[in-house]
């Protein structure tokens, strides 16, 4: 099952701060479409406790399954304001299809955590990833494709859909 908890009262002091925050989001067939609709309320909840803007707090969001595609940038500015992330993310279907984590986590590297993806050298660099794990045969190896991104990410954070998931 997935389940997030977000505490009500404010902002932590910690996520004050301005941050890229990158967002993966598993959406093959063995997450289902329960699941998936679940991990774009978090996303949109999370959008709007953090009060992304262009100056502030920017998301950037790789939806996947066999294929990756960047659905906004960190350089997207006109959708880094609640209102409009939140369109583009109901916008964001649902595919099933096979799972290819590592793609996803290369398009991160090369189109969100760069500067052609408005990644800011002054900003906290933040991975979110939400899947279950289960990467498909011909995938390349966690360790292969992190590595780059184990540079310029500060906390990452894995997310499990149905059990625990440790990759970093």
């Amino acid at each position: 099952m997935f389940s997030i908890y977000l505490p009500d009262p404010g902002v932590p002091s910690s996520c004050k701060d301005p941050m890229d925050i990158g967002i993966i989001i598993d959406r093959s067939g063995s997450i289902g479409q329960a699941n998936f609709d679940k991990a774009k309320k978090f996303v949109v909840s999370l959008v709007h406790k953090l009060q992304i803007s262009s100056q502030g707090t920017r998301i950037g969001i790789i939806p996947y399954n066999a294929i990756a595609q960047v659905s906004v940038r960190f350089s997207d500015v006109q959708h880094q304001t609640p209102v409009a992330m939140t369109n583009l993310i109901n916008r964001i279907p649902y595919t099933s299809g096979n799972t290819r984590t590592d793609r996803a986590l290369e398009l991160a590297n090369s189109q969100l955590f760069s500067s052609a993806g408005g990644d800011r050298s002054n900003r906290k660099n933040v991975l979110i990833v939400m899947t279950d794990g289960k990467t498909n045969a011909g995938s390349k190896p966690y360790k292969t494709v992190l590595a780059p991104l184990k540079v310029k990410v500060t906390s990452p954070l894995v997310i499990p859909f149905h059990r625990s998931v440790s990759f970093w």
